[in-house]
């Protein structure tokens, strides 16, 4: 699988955000190329991952070509297209500091611009204009810097190494310094500067991801992030209907346009409603925070052969998470 991302990585270090690998008689490989600021980091996090649970180092030296099609226009938030395949082929390293180097774009304050989403692509009008910033998306790096700075030192790179150390640190900060919003960190901010996820928005004023990635990232205000996760425990833990909430209020009525996580109804999907691995991420900060009863209280409700178990909560729950 890691060979087969880096394989729809274009030379710029940006990834198509999905394909159709159709034969070469239908056309060949197929795509969408797109402004989606966090795609491209999870290949250096999967190769972290491998090489830490199998010490297979020999994967990092594999040879993979690039793919090689022009770049979004100033305009265009993403194009579907049939790449060509780049005569430059690197290995797998290379692929990864590729993806590093394009994913550190940061905007105003030291955050990294949104483009046209995050994880959540649904928040793809936050930063239509070029300016959006996401505070996941400077949570997440951080996390994955850290991860790739061992595998930078295995490889030789002490340089590198340092570079993504400093380079998590100083998103931390960032973070800190223009994220917080007093119980709880903030989202993301739109163009206009406005904020995402904070008491002043009348819609989405909290979200699950940033609190939960902030233990995950190590966020250094240990009292800030146990705050965060106890309002987010507060605002989004529904023990009742055994739900977990990606954020909350839905947007439905404000003048907020985050993207077409609105278009949905309130409660659904992206608007709001119980994304299955959000949740599991929230479950694993809180087993990290030694929280293990909570942790293990959200691993339940997210077991289907569990949930479905009181007879009151069965029918409500035969459509199905997402």
């Amino acid at each position: 699988q890691i060979l087969r991302c880096c394989a729809v990585q274009f030379e710029e270090g940006d990834v198509l955000h999905w394909w159709h690998a159709l034969p070469a008689s239908g056309g060949g490989i197929k795509g969408v190329r797109t402004r989606l600021s966090d795609d491209l980091l999870w290949l250096p996090l999967a190769v972290a991952e491998y090489l830490e649970q199998t010490g297979d180092a020999a994967l990092l030296k594999i040879p993979v070509a690039y793919l090689s099609a022009p770049e979004l226009g100033p305009d265009m938030q993403e194009h579907y297209l049939a790449p060509g395949r780049s005569s430059l082929k690197e290995d797998v390293f290379s692929h990864c500091v590729r993806a590093l180097e394009r994913g550190h774009n940061l905007g105003e304050n030291g955050l990294p611009l949104i483009g046209c989403g995050d994880w959540c692509d649904g928040f793809s009008a936050v930063g239509k204009q070029g300016r959006g910033r996401s505070v996941w998306v400077a949570l997440f790096l951080a996390l994955v810097l850290d991860r790739c700075a061992p595998v930078c030192q295995e490889y030789g790179r002490e340089a590198l190494a340092a570079k993504c150390r400093q380079r998590a640190e100083a998103l931390r900060r960032a973070v800190d310094e223009c994220a917080w919003d007093g119980a709880w960190y903030l989202r993301a901010f739109y163009d206009d500067g406005a904020p995402m996820g904070g008491h002043t928005s009348e819609e989405g004023s909290i979200d699950l991801l940033a609190q939960s990635f902030a233990v995950l990232a190590d966020m250094p205000q240990k009292e800030r992030v146990t705050s965060a996760m106890d309002s987010a425990w507060a605002r989004l833990v529904d023990e009742k209907l055994q739900l977990v909430k990606l954020y909350d209020p839905p947007f439905q009525n404000s003048a907020q346009e985050p993207g077409y996580a609105k278009a949905y109804p309130a409660g659904i999907r992206e608007n709001g409603g119980q994304y299955t691995h959000a949740e599991v991420w929230f479950a694993l900060a809180l087993l990290q925070m030694d929280r293990r009863e909570a942790g293990w209280q959200i691993l339940k409700m997210l077991n289907p052969a569990g949930r479905a178990l009181p007879p009151e909560l069965a029918g409500k729950y035969k459509p199905g998470p997402v």
